[in-house]
């Protein structure tokens, strides 16, 4: 098992490929963190690092997208001419 870092791991996974929503993973990981199985500290860690790198990877993705459909819509004008 994964521990902490799996935590992350599907708050990232789950932001990008929905297979498992926040809201199942993260009380699934707080139960053992609350019989002192897992390291709260770390868990909240490894949860907010996951979320906030895949948010960060869906605007990268998404600003991606807009600029390459501007440029697409460019170069087609070009070679329409």
């Amino acid at each position: 098992m994964l521990r902490e870092v799996g935590v992350g791991f599907l708050t990232l996974v789950e932001t990008l490929i929905p297979p498992a929503p926040s809201e199942v993973v993260l009380p699934l990981a707080g139960f053992p963190a609350q019989q002192g199985r897992l390291s709260l500290p770390l868990v909240l860690v490894t949860a907010t690092t996951g979320s906030v790198v895949s948010g960060i990877a869906t605007t990268v993705s998404n600003v991606v997208v807009v600029v390459g459909r501007r440029d697409l819509r460019r170069r087609a004008l070009q070679h329409s001419r």
